[in-house]
């Protein structure tokens, strides 16, 4: 059932002390990474900020600057920011729309599991969330991760939303976070067909899931069908991103296979180690728990 308003309002209160958490962190964590001359350490970082300022400054500036590989969402936010020139050399240009990506999602992780589990639930999982050293160093530099999670915690609240109460703007809100993940990374064109699903199964009857279906396509599919057409014109091959010389393709042709390519145990491994490297060993046992508790209560359709 949709929350009431007082529910609401505290619960909203929460998530924006939170998010405000989150700005204080990663605040302190650009200043760190800033003393520490971290901010470009990725060759990635300085390719996403070179993109970006290719875009407004060079001898063909425009939209063909973005290439075929990465998508253009990061680079069109960080493209007013890069026209200051101590930003783009610093690396601040690529560090701002960084930031603020984690601050709204924190505040959408923490509405997220408020409306599920309650407030006290919802400050555990905003701490966790924003306080991950990797996800703060990764939401100071010129990266797309904090980007794309914004967007991606922006679906599934969106979604949890439609489900308590299956409304045509929120239909219209889904495809709208759809769209933004979509052009962020390709992890959100995998995104696409789950939030198609939740919007056709919550919706009142199989007129309205069709009417609910077509207005989150009409929005989330603006994003493949602009990046297929942006190939074809640019580069004369609407795959170039997957076929192309610098898709990921070329790249493990020319350095070799991936060892879990075609083996799911031995991807498996490779995924939990990552997961161990990137969070700890702690971390990982408690959200594996706290997981198997969610299943438990019957929460597991939100997964």
């Amino acid at each position: 059932m949709p929350e009431s308003a007082p529910a609401t309002d505290h619960a909203g209160r929460h998530a924006l002390a939170w998010a405000g958490l989150a700005l204080g962190a990663g605040a302190a964590t650009w200043i760190w990474a800033f003393i520490h001359h971290t901010l470009l350490l990725y060759g990635d970082a300085t390719a996403h900020l070179a993109i970006a300022r290719r875009m407004v400054d060079s001898a063909t500036p425009g939209l063909s600057q973005w290439g075929t590989v990465w998508l253009p969402l990061p680079h069109l936010l960080m493209a007013p920011f890069v026209l200051v020139t101590a930003w783009w050399q610093s690396g601040l240009a690529g560090s701002l729309p960084s930031l603020a990506a984690l601050v709204v999602a924190t505040w959408l992780l923490h509405r997220i599991v408020a409306r599920q589990w309650g407030a006290v639930a919802a400050g555990w999982a905003a701490a966790f969330f924003c306080l991950n050293p990797s996800l703060l160093y990764l939401s100071v530099v010129p990266m797309t991760e904090s980007i794309y999670l914004a967007a991606f915690l922006g679906v599934v609240e969106r979604c949890v939303a439609y489900a308590d109460e299956p409304r045509p703007a929120t239909a219209w809100q889904i495809g709208a976070w759809g769209l933004a993940a979509s052009l962020c990374r390709y992890d959100g064109w995998f995104l696409l067909p789950f939030a198609l699903w939740v919007v056709a199964r919550y919706a009142a009857d199989a007129q309205r899931a069709m009417a609910a279906g077509l207005r989150f396509c009409l929005v989330a599919g603006i994003g493949p069908v602009f990046w297929l057409i942006y190939n074809w014109w640019y580069f004369d091959d609407p795959l170039a991103f997957v076929r192309g010389p610098y898709s990921a393709r070329q790249i493990a042709l020319r350095g070799g296979t991936y060892p879990g390519d075609h083996n799911l145990w031995l991807a498996a491994l490779y995924f939990l180690k990552a997961v161990t490297l990137t969070c700890g060993v702690p971390l990982m046992l408690l959200a594996t728990a706290g997981w198997l508790v969610w299943r438990g209560r019957g929460a597991g359709w939100l997964l």
